[in-house]
């Protein structure tokens, strides 16, 4: 497992149990050597890897952080082939379905927020709900197109204004 502490906790990751996939998700503490044993333990048993999202980076303040997409990516080309891929998180419409199905929240007073088409407005795609597209991140205006039936925010001062 490649990932965050939180997402290790979640999972109740056993450092030497048996291996059945590889998880990447963002962490900030990975090395080498955690993927070369990645690579190893897909190429030799075959092993799928299940991703926590796809983005190929985090914002970060100090510069774009690689994400678990780069780690997949970077995964692919060391074993110069397509690996079978889970994702569980956004844009699966499984990591929001969850809260519907919990809470007495109506899909029509829903919104996903995001700046990411790929993954955060495909979310709200995925789940038929209402996708909030803001322009602070990823996305930019001249990538928003007039078929996109998405709201789009400058920022989220718009909400006020």
């Amino acid at each position: 497992m490649i990932a965050s502490d939180a997402v290790k906790t979640a999972l109740t990751y056993t450092k030497n149990a048996p291996h059945d996939a590889i998880i990447l998700g963002l962490g900030q503490s990975w090395d080498y050597a955690q993927l070369q044993k990645a690579c190893n333990l897909i190429a030799e048993h075959d092993l799928p890897v299940i991703l926590c999202q796809p983005d190929a980076y985090c914002p970060d303040p100090n510069g774009n952080i690689p994400d678990s997409g780069a780690l997949m990516a970077l995964i692919e080309t060391t074993l110069y082939r397509k690996v079978p891929t889970i994702v569980i998180g956004k844009p699966n419409k499984a990591f929001v379905e969850p809260v519907f199905a919990s809470t007495d929240i109506p899909r029509n007073r829903a919104i996903i927020f995001g700046d990411r088409l790929r993954t955060d407005m495909a979310t709200a795609d995925a789940c038929g709900i209402t996708g909030a597209l803001v322009l602070t991140g990823e996305t930019k205006r001249k990538d928003v197109t007039d078929d996109m039936n998405y709201i789009v925010l400058d920022d989220l001062n718009d909400l006020f204004s």
